[in-house]
């Protein structure tokens, strides 16, 4: 358990191999809350055996309340992919992509750095719906990485609008404190039980061939 919603229900990181494996993958199934097929695809991944030196951490989800509630943003309105401390600006409180009223002032933000920076991880790969697209990013480090997941999750490369700036997010925070890399994977509206096993196994893969970024 690496923290609370806002609403006291658990936010839990589930390690799938040894705890001191050279190379780690974080696999992120849900950060809005009406997004949950990244879900499926942890399940499935929760299923199988890592490869050797390798281990796997998988989160659920971050918003447990925003999956209860099928919303995007959590139980206060936030719009935690807008409330990461990565170049963090105010916003509107009534839209939906509310940043909150300061950085990291969502417990479920705060559960999900605390994590991050006890697991250590050389890549997130963080699932999100409905752009049907890996997210090309602005960072030199993901691009070969966002070409790989283009390959084996068979989905085109693209720039995924913030609609917003892109401001406060998950992978922006990451991809500047930590020296591995974090990319964002948008899902179609649907994906069949056969390639969310498609693609749990392709989180499996991936983990053996990351460049090691911290002693365990």
């Amino acid at each position: 358990m690496i923290g609370e919603s806002r609403r006291g229900l658990p936010i839990v990181a589930k390690r799938q191999g040894r705890a001191d494996a050279k190379r780690v993958l974080l696999v992120l199934g849900q950060m809005h809350g009406d997004e949950p097929y990244g879900r499926y695809v942890v399940d499935q991944v929760r299923k199988l055996k890592p490869r050797k030196n390798t281990a796997v951490w998988t989160i659920r989800t971050i918003n447990p309340d925003g999956a209860k509630l099928r919303t995007r943003r959590n139980a206060s309105r936030v719009d935690l992919n807008r409330n990461f401390p990565d170049n963090w600006q105010p916003g509107d409180p009534g839209s939906l992509f509310y940043a909150g009223p300061r950085p990291a002032s969502e417990p479920e933000t705060r559960a999900f750095i605390a994590g991050a920076e006890q697991i250590q991880p050389d890549a997130v790969v963080s699932y999100h719906q409905r752009a049907n697209v890996i997210d090309r990013g602005s960072r030199k480090k993901t691009r070969k990485w966002v070409k790989r997941l283009s390959r084996d999750l068979r989905l085109p490369i693209s720039r995924v609008s913030c609609v917003t700036k892109c401001v406060g997010t998950m992978s922006g925070w990451f991809n500047t404190q930590f020296r591995g890399w974090a990319v964002t994977v948008e899902l179609p509206a649907r994906i069949s039980v056969p390639r969310q096993k498609s693609m749990a196994r392709a989180m499996i893969r991936l983990a053996p061939d990351l460049k090691p970024t911290a002693k365990r």
